[in-house]
């Protein structure tokens, strides 16, 4: 679907056009970054999540921003990044029946068709202060190509 850009005045009633309803891949054709348009697709989409190194179906540098969904616990997130530029990850997670609150942080780099799993980081806040050392707990769900 491709949606066009509206300024409205009082004047001028806002209108949506609907054009290229068939798409034979998952692309996103609507999209503003810093009032620029950019065509958007779909790099990569996993509904149970990744914490390691994935593969992406293009290349980074085809793209000018990489938009990354990640969470861990329940809680998602996203975060756009320009093409090529490593990136870190937070999380914020509240535990049930706890006055504790965890946060999970993961490093990644981006490069080729690959964003690679560099390190992770998790601690925790409440009645204490503490640690849950270094195992990946945010995952990586899916990944969005800005051209």
């Amino acid at each position: 679907m491709r949606i066009k850009k509206i300024y409205q005045t009082s004047q001028l009633a806002a209108q949506v056009v609907n054009t290229n309803i068939n798409s034979t891949k998952d692309t996103y054709s609507c999209d503003y970054i810093n009032d620029n348009y950019y065509s958007v697709t779909e790099l990569y989409n996993n509904t149970s999540g990744s914490t390691g190194s994935i593969t992406l179906n293009d290349l980074v540098s085809n793209y000018s921003y990489i938009e990354i969904f990640y969470g861990a616990d329940g809680f998602e997130y996203s975060t756009k990044v320009r093409a090529g530029q490593s990136f870190a990850t937070g999380v914020q997670s509240v535990f049930s029946g706890s006055s504790n609150i965890a946060l999970y942080t993961s490093n990644w780099t981006m490069s080729g068709t690959n964003i690679t799993f560099a390190k992770a980081s998790n601690k925790y806040i409440g009645d204490s202060v503490g640690s849950y050392g270094t195992n990946p707990y945010v995952k990586i769900y899916k990944v969005l190509g800005y051209k």
